[in-house]
Order: structure tokens, then C-alpha cells, then sequence
């Protein structure tokens, strides 16, 4: 039979002689063997009595936007499958202190922050918003969101400087023991970590503790919104 390569353009054929490089590998399937050159994969089908190859082409990625939602601020910046930027943006948020020892932020800004950062981004970029084909998000680490039935924050997040659950941490350590702690989690409790920071809303705050329906970290806190 005549092989013919059928090219990114429908409409143009490529006879197969002109990729002499080519080697048939029939390793991926039995009856449809692929085409290895130059060219990258072609795959082949019967049409018309005819063995017709047809180029296995990646599509492109598009656009990708990426956010960080950080302690003090929020940053974004668009970039398309080859790594070029086509925006970038930030915008501060305050971190609240209401007692010695504590730290907290509201998820309510961190959202409005990052609407307003992302949109000027992607605004100033000139691309089409239907054309980002994926958002990663990182941020900081170990902040406790708490969320109700309604998908409402129940209160400010308790971020990772907080240091009121030192006597949650104490607790833990005593009835677990430290070294089971450091076995099976490889650190002893710490007031950075989530887990004494929700033990201190139910033993502080056990109205919300009944509420929640759904404990986030904070950039998972955005991607639920998202």
C-alpha cells in the first residue's frame, strides 16, 4: 500500500518517501504501528483502501497563570507554555495582630486581593482570559482556614506566627508522646502547624468548631473560591 503523511494542514498531504528517516514501531499497538522521524509521532489508520499516517501533534498549552499567596502579599504572573512572561503583578495585605502572640489575616481579602491582582494582570496583558489553560497556586504554609456549610471563612485565618496554641502543642506532645510525634509525623507539635491551632478553636472558640464543614490551608483557600 502507499503510505501517505497527512500534515498539521488537513488539506496537504506529505508523501512518506520524504521522511526516508522515518522507522515503523509496532510496539505501541499490534495493528496500528506509529512513525518515528524528525517530525515527531505519526499515527496510522486505513482510509480508502489507503494506509494514511497522521501526525500525533501536541496542542499547546496556551497560557498559564500562576499565584502566590504569601504572608504579606499577594503576586501573579502570566506566562505562556515556553516560559515567556506576559504579566506580572502584587499587592499587599496586612497581618493582623490583636494580642501579644498572635497572628491572623482575613481569607475575605486575600480573595478580594487576589481578583483585583489577577485581573490587572491579565487585563494588562492583552490576552484573552479564555485562553489560560491552568492556574498553580503556592503560598504560605500551615495557616488555618476554617469554612462553614456555606462556603463562608468562620473567622480570620490563624496563620503560621501564630503562638497561642503553645499549651495545645504541650498537650499534644504529653498525651502522644513526643517521641511517637516525631516517629510517625518527623516533627514534635508546634505552634506553626495547623493541627494545635484547630485543637485551640474547640477548646476556645467551640461555636465556630461546631460550624465547620471544611479546614483549608491558605492558598487552598483560594483555589475553593476559584
Amino acid at each position: 500500500r502507499r503510505c501517505v503523511l497527512v500534515c498539521s494542514n488537513p488539506l496537504t498531504y506529505c508523501r512518506f518517501t520524504a521522511y526516508s528517516s522515518c522507522t515503523v514501531n509496532t510496539a505501541f499497538h499490534s495493528q496500528r504501528p506509529y512513525l518515528w522521524c524528525s517530525e515527531g509521532i505519526v499515527q496510522t489508520y486505513l482510509h480508502g483502501g489507503e494506509q494514511v499516517l497522521e501526525r500525533k501533534r501536541s496542542k499547546g498549552m496556551g497560557y498559564l497563570l500562576g499565584i502566590d499567596l504569601g504572608t504579606t502579599s499577594v503576586k501573579a504572573i502570566l506566562i505562556d507554555e515556553n516560559g515567556k512572561t506576559f504579566g506580572l503583578g502584587s499587592e499587599e495585605y496586612p497581618l493582623l495582630i490583636p494580642r501579644a502572640g498572635w497572628a491572623e489575616q482575613d481569607p475575605e481579602k486575600w480573595w478580594e486581593v487576589v481578583k483585583r491582582v489577577v485581573g490587572t494582570v491579565v487585563g494588562r496583558s492583552g490576552v484573552n482570559g479564555k485562553a489560560i489553560s491552568g492556574i498553580g497556586l503556592s503560598g504560605q504554609m500551615h495557616g488555618l482556614v476554617l469554612v462553614d456549610k456555606n462556603g463562608n471563612a468562620l473567622r480570620p485565618c490563624i496563620v503560621w506566627a501564630d503562638q497561642r496554641s503553645a499549651p495545645q502543642c504541650r498537650w499534644l506532645a504529653e498525651r502522644l508522646g513526643r517521641q511517637v510525634l516525631i516517629q510517625n509525623l518527623g516533627n514534635p507539635t508546634n505552634t506553626g502547624f495547623t493541627a494545635p491551632k484547630l485543637l485551640w478553636v474547640k477548646q476556645n472558640e467551640n461555636a465556630n468548631y461546631k460550624k465547620v464543614c471544611k479546614i483549608l490551608l491558605p492558598k487552598d483557600y483560594i483555589r475553593f473560591k476559584l
